[in-house]
């Protein structure tokens, strides 16, 4: 089983995605994270991909987000902002994609399995 670090952590630590790159981080796998000051640019996504030894997870957006929505608006908005953290995490060739499912309880089970599929089948 190979372990990784997710980049979470740096919002703990008031940091930056930038900041962490300017650190020389060493190579391994790890999980970046597609929200808020975390967000890669495209400057941070062509520095990450030019990193030999480098592995990467991409964990989508969350802040604001629910696919399960029954508002529409606000549903079609967090698929879209899920299908472009898709399209980053295909330029970093991640391994993996993290979706999180939508609040049912402000949403709907059937509006969020809608949505996961859509998106599964975006990913592919």
């Amino acid at each position: 089983m190979r372990v990784g670090l997710s980049l979470l952590y740096l919002e703990v630590e008031g940091s930056s995605l930038r900041e962490w790159l300017s650190a020389g981080p060493k190579p391994g796998l790890y999980e970046v994270v597609d929200n808020g000051p975390l967000s890669p640019s495209q400057d941070d996504v062509e520095r990450l991909r030019r990193m030999e030894g480098f592995t990467y997870t991409m964990h989508g957006p969350y802040d604001g987000i629910n696919i399960a929505s029954k508002n529409r608006e606000l549903r079609e908005m967090s698929i879209e902002a899920h299908k472009r953290s898709m399209e980053v995490a295909h330029r970093l060739e991640a391994e993996v994609y993290v979706l999180h499912p939508g609040n049912a309880a402000g949403g709907s089970q059937e509006l969020n399995r809608d949505a996961i599929y859509r998106l599964v089948e975006f990913g592919e």
